[in-house]
């Protein structure tokens, strides 16, 4: 039997069944070049934040990925020797993930883990938060399942991003164009991103803003040339994306925070 879903729309769920195939082809396209599509190279400089946080050598170290999807972050994550579990409740993209990788796999809701306190050294969970109903409880319970001193890192989409995309959801939805609208969604800032981590009881917590420009409009204009012009923009998208006055125009917003160790907060 199904669980009970946190999900703000079933919706949500049945957006990510149908698109699983493709999820699935993005993410074997990223492996082979990160560049090909704008939605690959946001995922690569995703990828690099969670390096940055988690290190290169997992060795010892269990990681959740909270709504891992294909399980393009699993394999990721394998390839450093971490041990991995995914959890997600879209049945077509685990299935995906349990043919590709040799993670755990478990069918399950984000914002009632499954798993006893103190299980993980860290949890990541992209691009999940947005989906749900109360994006908070999942992040208490990311802490909850964390051991002391453990890492989250959780990605969200920006309110000002200059892709456009919040704008435009936020606009069809004002006027019901509900065929524009696959799954409702909620949008950060990186002071609202930050605080939402602190109210779940992480502390140091940081977020980094990543790919600054409107390419997923470009690419649609142009999407032979979009590889080469994102290999181009690269070096300034890194020095200026997480400057400040452009964070919160940037595509993809980072959050990495800490669980308190032993003798902090419980």
């Amino acid at each position: 039997m199904r669980p009970p879903s946190s999900v703000t729309q079933d919706d949500a769920i049945r957006l990510h069944e149908a698109q699983a195939p493709l999820f699935r082809e993005r993410y074997r396209a990223q492996e082979t070049d990160p560049y090909s599509s704008a939605f690959n190279y946001g995922r690569k400089k995703i990828g690099e934040t969670i390096v940055a946080a988690l290190g290169t050598d997992g060795r010892g170290r269990m990681v959740l990925d909270a709504g891992c999807g294909t399980g393009f972050f699993l394999r990721a994550l394998e390839a450093r020797n971490f041990r991995v579990t995914g959890i997600d409740l879209a049945w077509e993209m685990l299935s995906r993930a349990r043919e590709d990788t040799g993670a755990r796999i478990v069918f399950g809701d984000v914002a009632v883990l499954p798993f006893p306190p103190a299980t993980f050294d860290a949890v990541v969970s992209v691009e999940v938060v947005r989906y749900l109903r109360e994006p908070e409880r999942a992040i208490v319970e990311y802490r909850r399942v964390l051991r002391p001193g453990g890492i989250c890192v959780i990605t969200a989409a920006s309110w000002l991003s200059s892709h456009g995309y919040a704008f435009a959801n936020r606009v069809n939805a004002a006027l019901h164009v509900t065929s524009r609208i696959k799954a409702r969604q909620s949008f950060e800032t990186t002071w609202t991103l930050r605080n939402k981590m602190i109210r779940a009881g992480l502390e140091d917590v940081s977020v980094e803003a990543r790919f600054l420009g409107p390419f997923v409009l470009v690419e649609k204009c142009f999407p032979r040339l979009t590889p080469r012009w994102l290999r181009r923009w690269e070096p300034l998208d890194d020095r200026v994306a997480d400057a400040y006055g452009f964070r919160n125009l940037s595509n993809h917003l980072i959050a990495v925070g800490r669980k308190p160790s032993l003798g902090g907060r419980a």
